[in-house]
């Protein structure tokens, strides 16, 4: 069921997603000199960009088995809510993880 709501919060129509880290970022700090309503989707989504980030500097292996087990059950189901949550993590690792 948390992966429900996670995948439900990460696609809301304001087009803010996990997917993007960078840009949720920056709505996060447009948002603390300028509160919109937004700003509350883009809150619920900076709670899991933390979560993911802080399971990724603690624990790079479990993120890589979270990876692996998603990819997993795409095998099994190809389901959108699984494509849109193995996206998040890698863009989330590419994100923290690529050489700039």
């Amino acid at each position: 069921m948390l992966k429900v709501l996670l995948a439900i919060f990460s696609t809301l129509s304001f087009g803010y997603s996990l997917q993007q880290p960078k840009l949720l970022l920056e709505a996060w700090q447009n948002c603390q000199s300028n509160f919109t309503s937004q700003c509350l989707e883009v809150r619920d989504l900076m709670v899991q960009l933390h979560a993911n980030v802080e399971i990724l500097q603690n624990n790079p292996q479990q993120m890589g088995m979270d990876i692996m087990n998603i990819q997993s059950e795409m095998e099994n189901n190809p389901d959108n809510q699984l494509k849109n949550s193995l996206a998040e993590k890698l863009a989330i690792v590419g994100w923290l993880e690529s050489p700039q």
